[in-house]
């Protein structure tokens, strides 16, 4: 399954566990208007997953999403490339890590 198909994934209820740094990528040969990323780890009851916020998202969500927030998830896309960026610990021993949703 290629993270272009578009699969509609259900809705995802999640707590964030880790927020990294706002990154900035943005190059001279580059046109994005906002060319940043933040990652999070976020889990629910079945485990932990990485989300990654691109680009207007960025300044727009990452001061208001704090370790602890509620989010629900929808309309989401699953790429198997950022699995596991920021390797957080989890502070429940019995959470278990995923790379995929399947």
């Amino acid at each position: 399954m290629s993270w272009r198909s578009r699969v509609h994934f259900p809705p995802l209820l999640v707590r964030v566990m880790h927020k990294s740094r706002l990154r900035y990528y943005g190059k001279p040969d580059k046109r994005l208007d906002v060319p940043y990323q933040a990652y999070f780890e976020v889990a629910d009851s079945s485990g932990m997953m990485s989300m990654v916020l691109w680009n207007s998202l960025c300044p727009e969500w990452y001061n208001s999403i704090k370790v602890g927030t509620v989010l629900l998830l929808e309309q989401y896309a699953v790429k198997t490339s950022f699995a596991f960026k920021t390797q957080p610990t989890p502070r429940e021993s019995q959470m278990k890590r995923f790379a995929t949703i399947g």
